[in-house]
């Protein structure tokens, strides 16, 4: 290899470093050298971590587990450098050179690395290293770095990219053309509309209104929609073409539910006889069902166990042909196979509300999109942030 000679600044002149010199390339603070690949940061309470986990800075300004499945808990900025940082204590996490760890169990599930083997973020635990990229659509490919022995890791810590219909592919957001119904109240909305272009008229019905009694689904202090539970309370909005579901669409809907009993979500249908029921997405007696003319009289095309009351929960409803999914924020909890088209009823559209029966949400909705023509993947859905409005 061919030998240099750096240059550096004598007497403020550029020159060849003088021989028999040395460059000291260290970081001082306060008259003392300090590593500068080696930060402090505080460990948030009710997690203990250990040598070599994976982390990210949370909303709340804390180390937190990263984890592969989740757009906000991806962008890894360290892995523990320290032994142990007790929960809620401060220690130090390393940001790029050299991680060695004696025992690697906590951070990979083995006590030591494979060397030579390329380490990714794990989409399945959080604070969990693995040497099998994920290859799942919804999930993250972030490398954190390669083992150079049994007990060395070094660190490239890699931004993450959103695995797609094809492994490694971003997904882009979709036109927003594609976007026939978008229930979101903006930062000081007095009002409930649909931003969508051209916009559908919503009626809110009694029993529905603006509030900002919980916090909305991202963390801040948009207003989102209450919603009482009592008979007819809801939204509801003129039949269209673009509320016919059929072939290609997703509906998201975050909610925050009180209870695990009766909530009608997305609702269409002629009267109370499933055979005129167009289609009906809701919360029934612990679980969340969607019901699909033709598919069968009482019987849900999709059923799973509903989300937990009293949290904020992404509802994602898509289908792709004859391919349908269902998903708590981005988990797949339900899927299946149908190609049968039910017939428009050409009834009003109902959210929140299911006219002439007890299931009414009572709680919050948070915000609600349709899209046609596109079965988004979990990376593409508005669970980090507020869907854009135009």
């Amino acid at each position: 290899m061919t030998a240099r000679i750096p240059l550096c600044l004598v007497s403020g002149m550029i020159a060849q470093l003088p021989f028999g010199d040395t460059l000291d390339a260290s970081v001082t603070t306060g008259g003392s050298v300090v590593d500068s690949s080696i930060i402090t940061a505080t460990n948030p309470a009710g997690t203990a971590v250990t040598n070599g986990q994976p982390a990210y800075i949370s909303a709340a300004g804390v180390m937190s587990l990263a984890q592969a499945n989740n757009v906000a808990t991806t962008k890894v900025v360290a892995l523990v450098q320290a032994p142990s940082i007790a929960s809620g204590a401060s220690g130090a996490y390393q940001t790029t050179g050299v991680l060695a760890a004696a025992d690697w169990t906590a951070a990979t599930g083995s006590a030591t690395l494979t060397a030579g083997a390329d380490y990714f973020l794990d989409p399945s635990v959080a604070g969990r290293l693995t040497s099998t990229p994920p290859t799942t659509v919804g999930q993250y490919l972030v490398f954190i770095g390669q083992a150079i022995s049994a007990t060395e890791l070094a660190l490239a810590i890699d931004r993450p990219i959103a695995l797609g219909s094809q492994t490694g592919v971003v997904m882009p957001e979709p036109s927003f053309s594609s976007v026939k119904l978008l229930i979101a109240p903006p930062v000081g909305a007095t009002s409930v509309l649909d931003y969508s272009v051209p916009s559908h008229a919503l009626t809110l019905d009694s029993g529905a209104a603006l509030s900002s009694a919980v916090g909305d689904p991202w963390g801040g202090t948009r207003k989102v929609i209450f919603m009482d539970g009592t008979p007819n309370a809801g939204i509801h909005l003129a039949d269209h073409d673009d509320f016919t579901l059929t072939d290609t669409f997703t509906l998201e809907a975050f909610v925050n539910l009180t209870d695990a009993f009766t909530h009608a979500i997305f609702v269409k249908f002629n009267n109370m006889v499933d055979t005129s029921r167009e289609y009906a997405l809701i919360v029934k007696e612990g679980m969340t069902e969607l019901y699909y003319n033709p598919y069968g009289i009482y019987a849900p095309l999709l059923s799973c166990p509903c989300p937990a009351p009293g949290t904020w929960t992404l509802i994602t409803l898509t289908r792709n042909g004859s391919d349908w999914k269902l998903y708590h924020d981005a988990t797949e909890v339900a899927s299946t196979t149908f190609s049968a088209v039910a017939p428009n009823t050409s009834q009003a559209v109902q959210i929140g509300r299911y006219p002439g029966s007890v299931y009414s949400l009572k709680g919050y909705l948070g915000a609600m999109r349709l899209t046609s023509g596109v079965a988004r993947v979990p990376s593409q859905f508005m669970l980090s942030s507020a869907p854009p409005t135009s």
